[in-house]
């Protein structure tokens, strides 16, 4: 008798999510008998995308390319060539699931097909809530989209849970199984991850990203003449930033911090080098959603270029500050942590906020207990 169940389609398109559901495809993999895993990537991401999927060793059977509009940043062309795209394979492979993750623009066009196409959409990582749809921009409004048209949520947090419950989620659809970012780390590194030991020497290394939408305007730019400032300031300090491939985050980078000669401009590297030179950095500088959920575990403080989050948890217990996106607020956050040793150090802990490192294995135990009861 063949007890395979679950057929699953597992939709990516930036590398975010191939970290993030990496695990996931792994432990479902394991267990043949009750799953098979189909992978789609859109490639909303590109080159940076299959540099991810090769890291992870990820193959997908299906390939939907993103044409490059003149409008890189054009989120209506996007949509418009993805939707019909994810609406004809999930309509000819008929998926038991169909998994998405997070709060891109593919994981709501693939949420928006299957529900067009009929078939059921777990979502993982689901909950999160900033309660400013302008900020991130348009992640909130997606993943508050995803959130009505999933029929599962696995959530990274109590916290995401009640945000669910809030808005008229049924309680049995909800799962809380943490942040699968924690099981990536924990696989790229071998093991369980752990704080690494506080540096008292100099210098002072910064590791800085940014790249939300909202920032394209005035953010990026505040943030580099706020990083200028400092490097001219404070001679111990080194400064690592990785550039993101959009034009419009990396454009004020190179025109403001291209020959300071304290701060690095690096591109976009893998996610084990990534870790490694998180773990080696004494502070983070972020508007991206993943590292301040990395960060914590490493016991690394971050300071986040917005001023709002959908990751309170890392706030709460301390690792995060949320310093805005003014220039002289950007430099007095930092200049805080490197003029008080001992703020520094009530801050760089070690927290677990997302979860233990298992969120795959509860994933998988959901999806063959709900497979189970539909027989």
């Amino acid at each position: 008798m063949n007890t395979t169940c679950n057929r699953l389609l597992a939709v990516v398109g930036t590398r975010p999510e191939v970290v993030k559901m990496a695990p996931v495809i792994r432990c479902l993999e394991e267990e043949p008998e009750h799953f098979s895993v189909e992978l789609a990537a859109v490639e909303q991401h590109g080159e940076v995308l299959h540099a991810a999927l090769a890291e992870w060793g990820l193959r997908p059977a299906r390939v939907l390319p993103l044409p490059r509009s003149e409008n890189t940043t054009s989120l209506t062309a996007s949509l418009s060539t993805m939707l019909p795209a994810l609406y004809e394979l999930i309509h000819g492979v008929r998926p038991d699931w169909v998994l998405v993750q997070g709060d891109t623009l593919t994981a709501f066009a693939a949420a928006l097909a299957a529900a067009y196409a009929g078939r059921p959409v777990a979502h993982i990582e689901a909950g999160l809530r900033s309660f400013d749809r302008s900020q991130p921009f348009p992640e909130e409004l997606h993943r508050e989209l995803v959130g009505r048209l999933a029929q599962v949520h696995y959530v990274p947090s109590e916290r995401a849970r009640d945000n669910l419950l809030a808005e008229g989620c049924p309680a049995d659809s909800i799962r809380l199984v943490g942040n699968t970012v924690v099981d990536a780390m924990r696989i790229m590194l071998g093991g369980e991850v752990t704080s690494f030991p506080l540096r008292d020497c100099a210098p002072f290394r910064i590791l800085v990203t940014a790249h939300r939408r909202e920032n394209f305007a005035s953010g990026v730019k505040n943030l580099c003449m706020a990083l200028d400032q400092l490097a001219r300031e404070r001679e111990r300090l080194e400064i690592t930033y990785v550039l993101h491939p959009n034009p419009e985050a990396r454009r004020p980078v190179l025109e403001i911090l291209r020959n300071v000669p304290q701060v690095h401009l690096i591109e976009a590297i893998g996610y084990r080098d990534f870790l490694t030179v998180l773990s080696n950095s004494d502070l983070v500088l972020t508007d991206s959603g993943g590292i301040q959920e990395e960060a914590p575990y490493f016991g690394r403080p971050v300071l986040v270029i917005r001023s709002r989050t959908e990751r309170h948890e890392a706030a709460e217990l301390g690792n995060a500050e949320l310093s805005g996106t003014d220039t002289a607020a950007i430099v007095r956050a930092v200049s805080r942590l490197l003029d008080d040793p001992e703020l520094y150090r009530q801050r760089a802990v070690r927290v677990e906020p997302f979860g233990d490192g298992h969120a795959a294995e509860r994933i998988r135990a959901d999806l063959k207990e709900r497979s189970a009861c539909l027989q």
